[in-house]
């Protein structure tokens, strides 16, 4: 894949500097990133689309379990509960963890609510995935919601000490899940789970 950085030699400069600078405004977002969608030959119409109205993109049985994810989200922003979002070491983890942290304040920001929100990145040491560790933590934080990030499809424990505790989890994670029991007992226990391996086509 082609990050296409620089301008095509057969466009003026300054009005391609100046579409640029345009869209990123309108849009609220970086100039690189117009920059890469618009040396890919998208439109501003088709730029203005994918960035001011995201939600239109996403396909409702690519990822099912997103609207109630989102819905518990909301809910809980707006009664300005805590959530805590447990991320993974590795680089789809540190940068999923930061997409959401960031997205969730943006939108907590939004409502006016005061809820913290908190991510943690755990070190190699500690293992992969969501640990009953953490579950004990959140419990002593006063955390109301926890929201793995490229992890969770398999961490049963943890998750039902959590519920134990009446703090809700959503499980966001990409990796395959299997026919083991923690695997299917997650959507037993977790309030909603956000998987593409787990969807419809």
């Amino acid at each position: 894949m082609s990050w296409s950085l620089y301008k095509p030699d057969s466009i003026d400069a300054d009005l391609y500097k100046e579409r640029i600078r345009n869209l990123a405004e309108k849009c609220n977002t970086y100039p690189f990133l117009i920059q890469i969608l618009v040396n890919r030959n998208y439109s501003d119409y088709e730029i203005e689309k994918i960035l001011l109205a995201p939600i239109e993109l996403l396909s409702k049985t690519r990822l099912s379990g997103s609207i109630d994810a989102g819905n518990i989200i909301i809910d809980s922003l707006e009664k300005n509960e805590n959530i805590a979002i447990f991320a993974d070491y590795d680089c789809d983890g540190i940068t999923s963890g930061y997409v959401m942290a960031d997205g969730l304040r943006k939108v907590r920001d939004a409502l006016k609510s005061i809820s913290k929100v908190i991510v943690y990145y755990p070190e190699r040491i500690e293992g992969y995935g969501l640990s009953l560790d953490f579950a004990k933590r959140c419990v002593d934080k006063n955390i109301s919601l926890v929201i793995t990030v490229d992890n969770g499809i398999s961490a049963l424990e943890p998750t039902i000490y959590l519920k134990k505790n009446n703090i809700k989890v959503i499980i966001t994670d990409h990796h395959p899940f299997s026919s083991s029991e923690s695997c299917m007992d997650i959507f037993k226990y977790a309030d909603a789970v956000v998987n593409p391996a787990t969807s419809k086509e």
